[in-house]
């Protein structure tokens, strides 16, 4: 199970200590374990608003089908109410790689909203442990610090080449700071070169 935290921009602090999120059992999104901590030096401080997971949809052992959960959260980090469900998880088999898709409307935001999110995954099979972490990280999706351009609309065939246009957007650099580079995702290959992490040097 993966488990994303999203809250809104605040105002930058010299050094902040926060709890990380408390984590959702897939089964049982509303049962917490405990949360672990961690420091952050010069990002943004922030009470998460909505926590993101995937589950299976009606249970475990249910549909077979695997959906995307947004919950909203109280100030104190318990559920508010019940969450959305309105995608599917967009996952190969045996995938390492996962997208959760969430509309900006469900979020009560917009493209020009700066968002801290960070992304925990746990072992949700046999112990629930959590397994890996990328925390703090702040984007705002209208002005990102790198962007591509010019990708074939059907997509790079098998072993072909294209050329992307990579610029760096006024303003990006301040909104979106944790942003390194670009993220390519290859559908339906081999599970081992599924992905590929571009690191862009301005």
């Amino acid at each position: 199970m993966r488990f994303h935290r999203l809250s809104r921009h605040s105002p930058p602090t010299q050094r902040n200590e926060h709890r990380a999120p408390k984590s959702f059992d897939a089964g049982n999104p509303h049962r917490e374990t405990q949360p672990r901590r961690y420091t952050n030096g010069k990002l943004h401080a922030g009470v998460p608003d909505f926590v993101l997971y995937n589950t299976e949809n009606g249970g475990f052992g249910v549909s077979r089908q695997n959906v995307v959960v947004l919950q909203k959260l109280n100030p104190d980090g318990s559920p508010s109410g019940s969450g959305v469900i309105k995608f599917y998880t967009d996952a190969d088999l045996n995938s390492s790689n996962a997208i959760f898709t969430v509309l900006l409307a469900d979020l009560g935001v917009t493209a020009d909203t700066t968002l801290n999110l960070s992304v925990y995954a746990f072992d949700n099979y046999f112990t629930g442990n959590l397994t890996d972490a990328i925390e703090a990280m702040v984007y705002t999706p209208s002005k990102p610090r790198f962007a591509a351009s010019d990708l074939p609309d059907a997509g790079i065939a098998p072993h072909a080449k294209v050329k992307l246009k990579v610029t760096a957007p006024a303003g990006g650099a301040a909104a979106s700071p944790s942003q390194t580079g670009l993220l390519l995702q290859y559908r339906d290959s081999d599970v081992r070169n599924e992905s590929q992490a571009v690191v862009v040097k301005p």
